[in-house]
């Protein structure tokens, strides 16, 4: 028993058998990261569709640029300001 009283996944596992587990956990990591970026993409879908992110900049990675976000909560603000919804 290593750390923590934790037993080796491999402990009495032929070379095949090891072989198969190390796959399948680089295919468990890699459906784990998928699920990710599906969540990820969703959210940025979510926050496109929003009238008040209109001038919201997502770069090529995924991330929003703060300064635009900072400018379109600065318009959602004084659209919802103003008496006419007009800014």
């Amino acid at each position: 028993m290593d750390d923590g009283d934790v037993p080796d996944p491999m402990a009495g596992m032929n070379a095949r058998q090891r072989k198969m587990y190390e796959l399948k956990q680089k295919l468990r990591v890699g459906q784990k990261a998928n699920q990710h970026a599906v969540i990820a993409e969703r959210k940025r879908e979510k926050v496109g569709s929003s009238p008040a992110t209109c001038c919201v900049c997502v770069c090529k990675a995924g991330r929003m640029c703060i300064r635009m976000l900072a400018v379109s909560d600065r318009l959602a603000a004084q659209k919802a300001a103003s008496p006419t919804g007009f800014v």
